[in-house]
C-alpha cells in the first residue's frame, strides 16, 4: 500500500535502497571479502555501483559481487513473504558456493568442448602432491641381443620432468632388464617417489623381501638397498595401458642405439600420449571436485 521498505521502514524501496542502502543489505556487504572503490560507496543508482565494480575488480570478484546482490534480493523476498531471517554470513557462504560451483561446471564444459577427443578415463594415475612417479619399461630384441629401456618421471599434475631412452647389450632376461630400469630410477635425485612398471615379477620380488640367491635375486636385493635412499617410496605394478609412455621410450631405444635424455620438454614420440593423459587426468579431477562439492553442499 506504500512505497517504503518493509524491512527497515526508513526509505523508499528502490533497487538502490534494497541492494545497497538498506541496513540489512549493508550488514551483508560488511561481512563479505570484497573491497569496494570509493566511487561505489555513494551514488544516484545501483547501476553506478555495478559500473564502478566492473572497472575496478577482476572477474572472480565481480562474480562474487553479483551473486551476493542476487542473494540479498532473494532473501528479502522470502523474508517479506514469511521466510526465516538469515545471518549475513550464511548469504555470503551461499554466494561463494554458487560462484565456485559455476566455475567447476564451466571449466568442465570448456574442457569437453575444446578437447572433445579427450579420453573418458586416465589409466595413468598421478602421485600425491609433492611426490613424483617414475614409470619404467624394458623391451628385448633377441636377434640383436639388445635391451631397450624407457623411463619417464612426472609430477602430480602429469607434467614431465625427465624422460630417458637407452639401450644395453647382453641383458636378454626381461626380469634383469626391468630390475636395471628400476635401479636407474633410484639415481635421479627424487626424495618421494612412486616407482611403477608392468613387470609384476620384479615388483613382487622387491615387495616380498624373500631371500633369493639367483642372479635376479641378487639384483633385487641390491635394489632394495638403493630404495632406502628415498625418504618415502612405493613400488607398484601397472598394466601396459597405464604404462604407455615408458613402453614407447623402451621401443624407441630398440630402434636407436644412441641413448637420449629429455628434461621438461618431451620428444615427439611421446608428446601426444602425454597430452592425452594430462587432459584425461584434468577431466577426472574436475568431475571428482564437482561431485565432492555437490555432496558437501546438498
Amino acid at each position: 500500500m506504500d512505497s517504503y521498505c518493509p524491512v527497515c521502514e526508513r526509505a523508499e524501496e528502490t533497487t538502490y535502497h534494497v541492494l545497497w542502502q538498506c541496513p540489512a543489505a549493508r550488514n551483508v556487504w560488511s561481512v563479505g571479502c570484497i573491497k569496494f572503490p570509493k566511487s561505489c560507496l555513494e551514488g544516484p543508482s545501483f547501476l553506478q555501483v555495478v559500473e564502478g565494480m566492473l572497472k575496478s575488480c577482476d572477474q572472480m570478484e565481480f562474480a562474487q559481487f553479483a551473486n551476493i546482490a542476487r542473494r540479498i534480493w532473494l532473501w528479502r523476498n522470502e523474508m517479506i513473504h514469511g521466510g526465516d531471517f538469515l545471518h549475513p554470513n550464511i548469504l555470503i557462504q551461499q554466494a561463494t558456493r554458487a560462484v565456485n560451483l559455476f566455475h567447476l561446471v564451466w571449466d568442465e564444459v570448456v574442457l569437453q568442448e575444446f578437447v572433445s577427443d579427450a579420453p573418458t578415463q586416465c589409466n595413468w594415475k598421478n602421485p600425491p602432491i609433492g611426490w613424483f612417479k617414475a614409470n619404467w619399461d624394458a623391451g628385448v630384441n633377441q636377434h640383436s641381443g639388445r635391451v631397450g629401456l624407457g623411463v619417464v618421471i612426472r609430477d602430480h599434475q602429469g607434467k614431465m620432468w625427465v624422460a630417458k631412452s637407452m639401450t644395453r647389450l647382453g641383458f636378454l632376461d626381461p626380469t634383469l632388464a626391468e630390475t636395471m630400469v628400476v635401479r636407474l630410477c633410484t639415481k635421479m635425485g627424487m626424495k618421494q617417489v612412486q616407482l611403477e612398471g608392468d613387470a609384476k615379477v620384479v615388483v613382487d620380488a622387491v615387495n616380498s623381501l624373500l631371500l633369493d640367491k639367483s642372479a635376479t635375486g641378487l639384483l633385487t636385493e641390491d635394489l632394495c638397498i638403493a630404495l632406502c635412499s628415498f625418504s618415502s617410496w612405493e613400488l607398484g605394478y601397472v598394466r601396459r595401458e597405464g604404462n604407455k609412455v615408458a613402453h614407447i621410450l623402451a621401443s624407441l631405444a630398440l630402434q636407436n642405439e644412441m641413448g637420449r635424455v629429455w628434461i621438461y620438454e618431451p620428444p615427439d614420440c611421446i608428446r601426444e600420449t602425454l597430452h592425452a593423459e594430462v587432459l584425461a587426468l584434468q577431466c577426472m579431477t574436475l568431475k571428482s571436485m564437482k561431485k565432492r562439492f555437490l555432496q558437501n553442499n546438498k
